[in-house]
C-alpha cells in the first residue's frame, strides 16, 4: 500500500519497516517538496503541482511540513478521490484543531495547547515567543506522572512569568509536589509558583489575577486542556 511520511528525517526503523512490507513510501524532500515564499507556498511532486497556496491557518512553522504531507496523501488518492486546488486552499485557510494553540480572545488572551512532551513544548514556546505580549504570561500547568516533566518545564520556563500548578483528576496524574520540584530544579523562584487543588481552580485564579495586557496559557496534557475548557 502507499505510505506518506512528512518527517524530513524519519527514523531508520520506519524506513526499514516500509521496505520490509513492500510499501510504496513517499518522503518529504525526496518524492514531494514544499517551498515557502513570503506569504504563500508551493508544493510539487513528479505527478502534481500546487502554486501560491495560502499558508496554513494552524500555528507553528512545522504546520507547513504537516500540510505538505496532507497534499502528498491527496496526490496518492487523486485517481479515486480528486480534490480541487480551490478546496485545498480553503482547507489550509480554515483548518482548526481544538487544543493545538487554540486561542480565545481576551482580555486577557487565553491559549490552550496540549503540549505534553519536550518537542511539543518547544513548539508552544516558539509560538509564545513569536506572539507579542505586553504583559505577563500565566501558565496553568498539569501533567501526567509518566511524562518528562523536567524537559517540558525547561522548554516553557523562559516564556512563563507565573505558574499555576494543579493535579489532574486521572490515575496517572503527577502530584503538585512532583511538578513543583521540577520547577525549583529549573531555578524558577518560589514566588512565581502557585498551587491549587484542581485545574478549574487554577484557571479561575489565573483569570482573576490577570490584567488586560496579560495572557493565560493552559498546557501540559490533553487532560489539562479538557478540564480547563470544561
Amino acid at each position: 500500500r502507499p505510505a506518506v511520511c512528512a518527517d524530513p528525517q524519519p527514523p531508520a526503523s520506519l524506513l526499514a519497516t516500509a521496505q520490509s512490507l513492500g510499501a510504496s513510501l513517499a518522503q518529504l524532500g525526496q518524492d514531494f517538496f514544499a517551498e515557502q515564499k513570503s506569504e504563500t507556498w508551493n508544493w510539487w511532486s513528479a505527478q502534481q503541482r500546487f502554486e501560491d497556496l495560502p499558508l496554513p491557518a494552524l500555528s507553528g512553522d512545522f504546520q507547513l511540513q504537516n500540510a505538505a504531507g496532507v497534499l502528498a496523501v491527496l496526490s496518492v488518492l487523486s485517481a479515486s478521490f480528486p480534490v480541487s486546488a480551490e478546496a485545498v486552499a480553503e482547507g489550509l485557510r480554515s483548518a482548526q484543531l481544538a487544543g493545538r494553540f487554540q486561542t480565545l480572545p481576551g482580555p486577557p488572551l487565553r491559549i490552550f495547547d496540549v503540549a505534553h512532551n519536550p518537542q511539543s513544548a518547544q513548539a508552544l514556546a516558539d509560538n509564545l515567543q513569536k506572539q507579542a505580549c505586553e504583559g505577563q504570561t500565566h501558565l496553568i500547568f498539569a501533567m501526567l506522572a509518566d511524562k518528562d516533566i523536567p524537559a517540558v518545564v525547561a522548554q516553557l520556563a523562559p516564556r512563563v512569568d507565573c505558574w499555576y500548578l494543579a493535579p489532574l483528576t486521572v490515575p496517572r496524574a503527577a502530584s503538585v509536589s512532583q511538578m513543583q520540584s521540577a520547577l525549583l530544579d529549573a531555578s524558577i523562584p518560589v514566588s512565581a509558583i502557585k498551587m491549587f487543588d484542581d485545574v478549574p481552580a487554577a484557571y479561575l485564579a489565573a483569570l482573576d489575577a490577570s490584567r488586560e495586557q496579560d495572557r493565560i496559557v493552559v498546557s501540559g496534557s490533553f487532560y489539562t486542556v479538557a478540564q480547563a475548557l470544561a
